[in-house]
């Protein structure tokens, strides 16, 4: 039964859960190392927190729009009739 099984997994991994929840209430994004050093119980470095702060944030690929002014349709025109 799957919903079984979940639930022992769940109940044995605990501690791990409560752990990265922690970790993450605290510095809300975390590197796939971070995680596995905080779900083994192992706390940051002080490296892996300047890492952080030294990371660029991403910035999302925004198409840029043209600066013509866009030509009116005939609809437009016949709309003030």
């Amino acid at each position: 039964d799957g919903y079984a099984q979940a639930l022992s997994i769940l109940k044995k991994k605990k501690k791990e859960f409560e752990r990265l929840a922690q970790g993450l209430l605290e510095y809300e994004t975390l590197t796939g190392d971070e995680i596995n050093k905080i779900i083994k119980g192992q706390k940051l470095s002080s490296d892996d927190e300047d890492n952080k702060k030294e990371t660029k944030p991403s910035l999302a690929a925004v198409p840029k729009t043209s600066k013509k002014p866009r030509k009116s349709s005939e609809s437009d025109d016949n709309s003030d009739k």
